[in-house]
């Protein structure tokens, strides 16, 4: 199924997107890849936990890491590899990963790596950008 969710600023699509997450994850449908500019990501797993108590994992590209609500390091610093294996069911990652791959050789392999996983849902926020 394919969904396009557009409305004014303010009106809860967030909230909406990050609900449709929770019950994919609670049905198994497979992990959820939720990608959004960076300057969102952080906002999307706050918004996670604070307002439906849901743990996500963040993708930083520039540490190669997945990082908790918190800030914790979830995974071995420095593996490009561990893209493929994120800690929690719902993976938040950077559009500027898959957008910029051609422009920057060192995301070429992480992107190509996301790129090769199965996803149940995936939400792309943000996608005018």
């Amino acid at each position: 199924m394919k969904l396009l969710l557009a409305d004014e600023v303010g009106v809860g699509k967030t909230l909406s997107m990050a609900a449709s997450a929770l019950v994919s994850a609670l049905l198994n449908d497979g992990p959820v890849l939720i990608l959004c500019p960076s300057t969102l990501t952080l906002q999307w797993q706050i918004e996670m936990v604070d307002k439906l108590g849901i743990p996500s994992a963040v993708w930083s590209s520039q540490k190669k890491v997945w990082l908790g609500s918190q800030g914790q390091m979830l995974s071995s610093k420095g593996d490009p590899a561990a893209i493929k294996k994120c800690p929690h069911r719902i993976a938040i990652i950077s559009t500027g990963l898959i957008m910029h791959q051609r422009d920057h050789g060192e995301f070429v392999k992480e992107a190509g790596m996301l790129m090769g996983q199965k996803f149940g849902t995936v939400i792309l926020d943000e996608a005018h950008k």
